[in-house]
């Protein structure tokens, strides 16, 4: 229920961020909030670890979604 809250929300408060925004730089600006956001909610879980301690394996996949991700934005 509250990620459809929330899903919600986020199309209504986008649609009115990008009234004069360009799209590409408005999706820049909302993924950089949620790395900050992201890194904190992390870090107060006490999740967080050396990222260069991953396994290359998992590494890549991560990586190859996270392209995947920017893709699909396009």
């Amino acid at each position: 229920m509250l990620s459809a809250l929330f899903a919600a929300i986020t199309s209504i408060l986008v649609k009115i961020g990008l009234r004069d925004v360009n799209a590409d730089f408005a999706t820049l600006i909302r993924t950089a909030v949620i790395l900050f956001g992201l890194s904190a909610f992390v870090a107060f879980q006490g999740n967080w670890s050396n990222p260069f301690q991953v396994d290359v394996k998992p590494l890549v996949f991560l990586a190859a979604s996270g392209l995947a991700t920017c893709a699909s934005w396009v």
